[in-house]
């Protein structure tokens, strides 16, 4: 039930798994570029994803990602 925190620092050429959100979570791009279920996000873009969503994310350049998850749910 505890919301999770985290930065994350995907490196050049990432390609993660699809991923449930079973809490939903928070998605902020502090640098760089990256595909959220295919679509092109840059530096300054925030994203909010409700209970239940899945997410897919790569990056061709790198990025620095803050994310927080669990507390939407």
């Amino acid at each position: 039930p505890w919301e999770h925190v985290v930065m994350l620092r995907l490196a050049r050429g990432y390609s993660g798994d699809r991923e449930e959100l079973p809490r939903g979570g928070e998605f902020f791009i502090v640098e760089g570029d990256l595909l959220i279920d295919g679509t092109a996000r840059h530096a300054g873009t925030w994203l909010r994803l409700p209970a239940g969503s899945h997410i897919a994310l790569a990056s061709g350049g790198g990025a620095l990602l803050y994310r927080k998850s669990g507390h939407l749910g």
